[in-house]
């Protein structure tokens, strides 16, 4: 029963309601779907970043799969120390309890697991938290990365904004081998803003494969 109905559901998506979002989030199962996100040439010698780590199960899959370096980012203490706890014993794990963006800042947060968000905060509809967000550019300018190997964005609206600083740096953008993108089409302007920030990472990297506001990833040319 539960594949007639889904069956149902991506008939009614896809011919009915002819939902762009949904249509591509179909065409990325049908290629492979979360596969597709640890489908890199990487080593162990890689440095990847997780920037919007949650609870650590990109981090967890790519330790598992290339046995690298990973510097994962997240700005929500709670989900920080799950992921603290959860790689206590792996060096190669490196923690910041922070967002990774394009300035020094403070911000308030809606608390919703995945999709925490800084964007649409509303009182009375969860719970807040004041966070830290740093500059991404000051962050790998800081720790001397001339390479890394895999930046993964999945911050929930704060994409437009760290990929346009990061895009102002084109030293730093030639020193970035992969990336792999979720853009959020809940933030204002976004299809535009998208299409504005593809433009330009073009100059730098070719795109690998992309399923609209699903995930898409882009490699250096």
């Amino acid at each position: 029963m539960d594949v007639i109905k889904r069956k149902l559901r991506k008939w009614f998506d896809v011919y009915i309601k002819r939902d762009p979002k949904r249509i591509a989030f179909y065409k990325y199962l049908d290629k492979g779907g979360e596969l597709l996100r640890y489908d890199y040439p990487l080593g162990t010698d890689a440095l990847v970043i997780d920037a919007g780590g949650y609870i650590g199960d990109f981090t967890a899959e790519i330790i598992r799969v290339f046995n690298c370096r990973v510097d994962v980012f997240e700005p929500i203490a709670e989900y920080a120390e799950k992921i603290r706890e959860r790689f206590e014993s792996n060096v190669n794990v490196c923690v910041v309890q922070a967002g990774f963006g394009a300035s020094e800042k403070e911000e308030l947060i809606n608390i919703e697991g995945l999709g925490s968000s800084v964007f649409g905060l509303n009182e009375g509809k969860c719970f807040r938290e004041k966070i830290k967000i740093i500059s991404a550019v000051n962050y790998i300018k800081s720790n001397d990365y001339l390479m890394i190997d895999l930046l993964k964005i999945n911050i929930e609206g704060g994409e437009y904004e760290l990929l346009s600083s990061l895009l102002n740096s084109s030293d730093l953008m030639k020193g970035i081998r992969y990336l792999q993108i979720q853009f959020h089409d809940f933030v204002p302007n976004a299809e535009s803003m998208r299409d504005e920030i593809r433009k330009k990472l073009s100059e730098t990297h070719k795109l690998m494969w992309d399923f609209p506001f699903i995930w898409e990833s882009w490699e250096i040319q």
